[in-house]
């Protein structure tokens, strides 16, 4: 009897092992991963608080973008959600 238990429990702390090493994989995959993509959201943040920021070019995008279509929606969307933002 105690050789089955504690043959279960090997196997139960083999399972436990296996989960914690894939969950450490995964997290180490994870983070490459946004250490490779967090430089270009960084500088597509800064490009977009600029383009907010500067009224000379927010007011071209505004005249320019105002027409219609698929990306002057979202550019013009995003401006105008910064621009309250920042009221």
């Amino acid at each position: 009897m105690t050789n089955r238990i504690a043959v279960v429990g090997r196997e139960a702390l083999l399972m436990v092992g296996a989960m914690a090493g894939g969950l450490c994989v995964l997290a180490a995959h994870l983070l490459k991963l946004f250490w490779r993509v967090l430089p270009v959201f960084l500088l597509l943040y800064g490009f977009v608080q600029f383009l907010a920021r500067n009224p000379a070019i927010r007011d071209w995008l505004f005249l320019h973008f105002g027409q219609g279509g698929t990306a002057a929606i979202l550019i013009g969307g995003t401006l105008l959600c910064l621009r309250r933002l920042m009221k």
